[in-house]
């Protein structure tokens, strides 16, 4: 079978108002995952998953198809699980694709680059998965595990320097491929698997659009003018 890609890009945000259309660099924020998904030239069929028509027009004028979210799943849209989008419309609209390629419109300065080379590790070892990552290097606490406060998923009577969690890695959710018979079985798109493999991307590609800061940040490093910005990231 021939890759898909989907890209979940709905119009509202309980963090920035209509998130993916936020401009950076003088594109809105979805452009840049349906560029990057376009010039990658690894992927057959690219969707973009929406509710708003605005965002509908980008993918319809970028040669995206559009898949529609049922009025259910707008409802819930605060609440709904992504796996459980990708895999509705897998399902219900009778996509056929393998491997199935998830890109997040949150992450615009992943590239077309970082994309051929998640895919080229996803068939050199034959994987059932492979996601984006991070050297981890940070130190993790759960807040409110327990009335007395916060506690470490780390031994603190073991504690490492940074320069040794080098096996530490943190999925920076920009590239999830899949094999089509994992969200066939399971409808999701990492398992814990000796099949599973991270594809390690720079910190500045996997910059992260969730909150206030960090739209302020991309737009910093994209300066004012489109150009500027494709130029920065391109020569990270």
């Amino acid at each position: 079978m021939s890759a898909i890609a989907i890209i979940p890009a709905h119009i509202k945000s309980t963090t920035i108002p209509q998130k993916n259309l936020a401009l950076i660099g003088g594109k809105p924020m979805v452009w840049w995952t349906i560029n990057a998904a376009v010039e990658s030239g690894v992927i057959d069929r690219i969707f973009v998953s929406t509710d708003g028509k605005e965002i509908a027009d980008i993918a319809t004028k970028m040669d995206a198809e559009v898949l529609w979210r049922p009025q259910d799943f707008i409802d819930r849209s605060a609440t709904i699980r992504l796996d459980e989008i990708i895999a509705y419309h897998l399902k219900v609209d009778k996509l056929e694709g393998d491997p199935v390629v998830l890109l997040q419109p949150t992450s615009p300065f992943r590239d077309a680059e970082d994309i051929r080379g998640a895919m080229n590790l996803f068939h050199v070892k034959q994987a059932d998965c492979v996601f984006s990552a991070i050297p981890q290097g940070h130190f993790l606490w759960v807040m409110n595990a327990t009335n007395q406060g916060p506690q470490p998923i780390y031994r603190p009577e073991a504690r490492k320097n940074r320069q040794q969690l080098k096996d530490w890695v943190w999925e920076n959710g920009a590239i999830y491929i899949t094999r089509r018979a994992i969200w066939d079985k399971l409808g999701q798109r990492v398992m814990s698997t000796p099949k599973a493999y991270a594809y390690m991307m720079s910190k500045l590609h996997s910059l992260e659009v969730d909150e206030p800061e960090d739209l302020e940040l991309a737009r910093m490093l994209c300066g004012d003018r489109e150009q500027e910005c494709v130029s920065s990231i391109s020569t990270a």
